[in-house]
């Protein structure tokens, strides 16, 4: 009965209410309300006293948990990282706007200062389109940074098709929307995914990357490969899909997201993180 009010429950374990029907009610995973991103450019290894980077993203009522999450982020990060448990600590955080650049500083000389972070909404995506519009040329190019994972008939695909790529982000959207935010997102699903069909992919220049990551609960690696590379959009009806693509910027698509993966940018305009 604790559930709803956990916040163990709410940001790594997130339960379905009963009696969901429909769409919501055949999730079999419920997206964590947070994305974790290692910034180490393929790094693996870390000598005594040096540094690492790690890209945090919080969404919806998730935002209003940072503290908490960060806090139990330093806790783990103490209790050891890696093979042999090496012992970390957080030494700066920073609210950082990834459409910007701009940057405040939320965590320094051990102290925490959370008011004035900032956030992104719907009119920031919006000002984001007509950005990405002024350089339009009839196509965006996305690039793959970390693996992307799509599922088609319950099979990794290892091409990225247009229409399963806005199913999958349609459905993390609505996922996201109907348990960490405001509710049922109301949005015309089946017009969207019926005009996905006049999108078409060209320049792909990607390939399939195996990536493993080691469980400490099942005590075992498991596989999360997934391609990564860059790929152009194009098609008539790609500026009503540009808000959708751009939202993927920030919450990630695919699977396994809360690991970092499924990150894409589009490389029409910077994006800094």
């Amino acid at each position: 009965m604790f559930q709803k009010v956990c916040l163990v429950t709410i940001l790594f374990q997130p339960v379905a209410p009963e009696r969901q029907e429909g769409f919501f009610g055949r999730a079999q995973e419920l997206p964590p309300p947070f994305v974790l991103r290692p910034l180490t450019g393929g790094k693996t290894e870390w000598r005594p006293g040096e540094t690492f980077e790690l890209a945090v993203h919080l969404f919806g009522k998730g935002c209003d948990y940072a503290p908490y999450l960060l806090s139990a982020l330093s806790v783990a990060m103490e209790g050891g990282l890696g093979k042999g448990k090496r012992p970390a600590k957080m030494v700066r955080v920073f609210g950082e706007n990834p459409f910007t650049g701009e940057s405040v500083a939320v965590f320094v000389d051990n102290q925490w200062r959370m008011d004035g972070a900032p956030t992104l909404g719907g009119k920031d995506v919006d000002q984001r389109v007509r950005d990405v519009l002024q350089n339009f040329d009839g196509k965006v190019t996305m690039e793959y940074v970390t693996p992307l994972r799509l599922k088609s008939d319950s099979r990794l695909q290892h091409s990225v098709d247009p229409v399963l790529f806005v199913r999958s982000v349609l459905r993390r959207l609505s996922l996201l929307s109907m348990f960490h935010g405001q509710g049922r997102w109301e949005f015309p699903f089946q017009e969207y995914i019926e005009h996905s069909s006049g999108l078409a992919f060209c320049d792909e220049h990607y390939s399939w990357v195996d990536w493993e990551r080691y469980s400490s609960r099942q005590e075992s690696r498991l596989k999360l490969g997934g391609i990564i590379g860059s790929a152009s959009l194009e098609g008539e009806v790609l500026p009503s899909f540009l808000p959708l693509i751009l939202w993927a910027e920030l919450t990630h698509v695919g699977k396994s997201t809360v690991f970092g993966l499924g990150k894409i940018w589009i490389k029409n305009k910077h994006v800094v993180r």
